[in-house]
C-alpha cells in the first residue's frame, strides 16, 4: 500500500494519441483487460517481464479499456 504515491499517473481526454506519444519516446505500453475476447493474447501480469521503460494502461472494473484503445497498445 501507498506505491500510488511513487507512481506516475496520466489522465488525458486522447489516450489513443498519448498511447502513440509514449510509443515513440520507447515506453512499451501495456493495456490490461479482463475481456476475455481481447484480440491480442491473454498474458498473465504475474509472469511478464516487463520493460525498463514501461506504461500500463487500466480501464474501470466494469467495461476496462475500449476495444480500440487496447488495439493501439503494444
Amino acid at each position: 500500500m501507498g506505491n500510488i504515491f511513487k507512481m506516475k499517473i496520466k489522465r488525458t481526454g486522447d489516450l489513443i494519441g498519448e498511447i502513440q506519444n509514449l510509443r515513440s519516446k520507447g515506453i512499451v505500453v501495456y493495456g490490461a483487460s479482463l475481456n476475455p475476447y481481447a484480440e491480442k493474447i491473454p498474458v498473465d501480469f504475474h509472469k511478464i517481464e516487463f520493460a525498463p521503460k514501461s506504461a500500463i494502461l487500466l480501464g474501470n472494473e466494469a467495461r476496462g479499456p475500449f476495444t480500440e484503445v487496447l488495439g493501439a497498445c503494444d
